[in-house]
């Protein structure tokens, strides 16, 4: 009986470890977005990270009037290239160019969207 303890104790542990590492580094899907950046933020309690907002173009039209086309995305925490990089072109009225990983769910310690931006490029 114990053994058996032993043995399900390890699978639950290796099921649970191994969740977590899929939805860390596993990436779903692979892209790119271009448009104008609207904002950059470093917020959270516990867990800093970093958010933003890209103006991708295009309105959606409503009933109570028109609505732009805004993608949310994430940074790395870890990643400060990046983010210096975003913050360096989002005071420049340009479009740019996001490299982003999607994930398969979202971590709430690594940001707020699937969505991991890693490379930032100028549009000319």
């Amino acid at each position: 009986m114990k053994k058996f303890i032993a043995i399900l104790v390890f699978l639950v542990l290796f099921s649970v470890i191994g969740f977590f590492l899929v939805a860390t580094y596993f990436n779903y899907s692979d892209g790119y977005r271009v448009g104008k950046l609207v904002k950059i933020t470093h917020k959270g309690f516990v867990f800093k990270t970093y958010e933003g907002e890209l103006n991708v173009g295009g309105v959606s039209q409503t009933l109570t009037g028109g609505i732009t086309s805004i993608w949310n995305f994430s940074v790395n925490p870890y990643d400060k290239q990046v983010v210096a990089e975003i913050d360096s072109l989002s005071t420049k009225d340009m479009e740019v160019k996001l490299y982003y990983h999607e994930k398969l769910y979202q971590i709430d310690w690594l940001g707020e969207t699937k969505y991991f931006v890693y490379k930032i490029d100028p549009v000319r």
